[in-house]
């Protein structure tokens, strides 16, 4: 940021209309967080501070570990089964699943919603964790014959993006 070097008037506006200090900051996709220490506050004398931010962030999203099928070393999934695919979302050292809305839960290409309109917590991995399980109708996801991976999105409670991809097989598709 430029430094300072004119006096702030008593009025916020005023200062910020004098283009005394601007800063701008190129930031690449996802969280940040941002420390300012004021050390001084002083109005109508050199080194006061008026700060005023502008425009939205975005692009800003979690990546999460999820795991579709726990437990099962290959994700076989036949697109056109009328059944049921549970995907967890994997609680890390980083990420608390309760951080997680599961109302904002969606999953695949066309957005299956969780069928028991809730969630479930379990610990699907072993490690003591108590992870966010979902069930999906596999019919409702989107998923086609020969993807490779399918998405699961939503939201914080802060409304922060959350995405997770993890691999697929697809069976039972004719020529495979």
């Amino acid at each position: 940021m430029a430094p300072n070097d004119s006096n702030c008037g008593a009025d916020p506006e005023e200062c910020i209309n004098s283009g005394a200090s601007k800063g701008y900051f190129d930031l690449d996709p996802g969280p940040h967080s941002i420390t300012m220490t004021v050390t001084s506050f002083q109005p109508n004398s050199p080194g006061c501070v008026y700060m005023r931010l502008d425009g939205d962030v975005v692009g800003s999203e979690i990546e999460v570990d999820i795991d579709i099928l726990p437990n099962r070393e290959n994700n076989h999934i036949r697109p056109n089964s009328s059944g049921l695919i549970p995907v967890a979302i994997l609680a890390t050292e980083d990420f608390d699943v309760q951080q997680v809305d599961p109302d904002t839960v969606q999953f695949g290409p066309l957005g299956a919603t969780e069928i028991h309109r809730g969630d479930h917590m379990k610990d699907v991995d072993g490690d003591g964790d108590m992870d966010l399980l979902f069930h999906f109708r596999i019919s409702q996801t989107g998923i086609q014959c020969g993807d490779t991976s399918a998405t699961l999105t939503g939201e914080t409670w802060d409304e922060v993006s959350i995405i997770g991809t993890d691999s697929i097989i697809t069976t039972r598709c004719g020529n495979q």
